[in-house]
């Protein structure tokens, strides 16, 4: 049996439709080529769809934190290298690393993961076999800052949104990567006019389905560089998606 690959790395060159109008590729064109590499290594691992779908269970991203130093433009190069970073019964963590066409690092990443039961659509506790054979790779290169992401508490804007089909993924719930567009779709306008994102910390709390009204709120930290969001489903408050996100003015 061939020895498995304790990391990964995958090529990318940023298109001219996943850069925003501060002329630089967006959190969630990132974000998108994070959740690729993670699974190709997953496949890689024997961990991927194709592994996983037949015994009933697939991976359900829980929590990402991803911070740029610097951003991305259009048909610029970078390699994403990626690696479980740390595991118990209920989640796995895994980290990238973000460089741009000469080597240097430019982003950072920490994903914490859950197994989600495809039948009673509720997450379990990890399998022994899963994590069994996982080679020894790297630790984390970043953390989660706090337990739990601050609650929008009095919203200063708020957006409307309907989950479209083409929002949904393979599990038939939205993809986590519209999500965190979604939460920005409430940034309040100077914020969004004269400032670019560069790091966003996001929980995923519960699912959304095609066809459910949902409310994206925000609300500024008091730090004078970051914002707090939430969405919610707009027929019952319950909390689908908390974050952060922090900004720097664009030159």
């Amino acid at each position: 049996m061939s020895e498995l690959p304790k990391t990964w790395t995958d090529h990318y060159q940023v298109r001219s439709y996943e850069v925003g109008p501060d002329g630089c590729a967006s959190l969630a064109a990132v974000a998108n080529y994070l959740q690729e590499t993670a699974g190709h290594h997953a496949s890689a691992l024997h961990l991927g769809p194709d592994d996983l779908i037949p015994k009933g269970i697939f991976w359900v991203l829980a929590r990402l934190r991803l911070r740029m130093t610097s951003l991305l433009s259009a048909q610029e190069n970078l390699d994403i290298l990626t690696w479980p970073s740390a595991r118990d019964r209920h989640v796995a963590s895994r980290d990238f690393r973000i460089m741009n066409a000469e080597g240097d690092v430019i982003g950072e990443a920490t994903t914490a993961w859950l197994i989600f039961d495809l039948e009673t659509r509720k997450t379990v506790d990890i399998p022994e076999w899963v994590t069994r054979d996982l080679p020894k790779a790297p630790p984390r290169n970043l953390d989660f800052e706090t337990r739990l992401i601050p609650k929008v508490k009095e919203a200063s804007c708020e957006s409307s949104l309907c989950v479209r089909r083409a929002d949904l993924d393979m599990l038939a719930h939205v993809n986590n990567v519209h999500y965190l567009e979604w939460v920005l779709e409430a940034t309040p306008e100077e914020w969004w006019n004269g400032y670019s994102p560069v790091e966003v910390d996001i929980q995923f709390r519960s699912e959304a389905h095609s066809g459910d009204r949902i409310l994206s709120r925000c609300a500024e930290k008091g730090d004078g560089a970051g914002l707090l969001h939430s969405l919610v489903q707009e027929n019952n408050e319950v909390e689908v998606v908390r974050a952060a996100t922090r900004w720097r003015p664009r030159a």
